[in-house]
């Protein structure tokens, strides 16, 4: 039994942290280019509002 639940874990560790692994990077990858866009959008309201005063 302790050593099916060993194998059992070593088995579904690397999974587990395979399956993390592409969930933090689907996440950078959405929410990167999304901080970036609306970081450049402020600056550019930012610019445009002075350009208009």
């Amino acid at each position: 039994m302790d050593y099916l639940g060993a194998l059992l874990a070593g088995f579904m560790l690397p999974i587990i942290l395979m399956v993390g692994g592409l969930i933090a990077c689907m996440f950078w990858y959405i929410s990167v280019p999304l901080l970036v866009l609306f970081v450049i959008a402020k600056i550019y309201k930012s610019k445009s509002s002075n350009a208009a005063l």
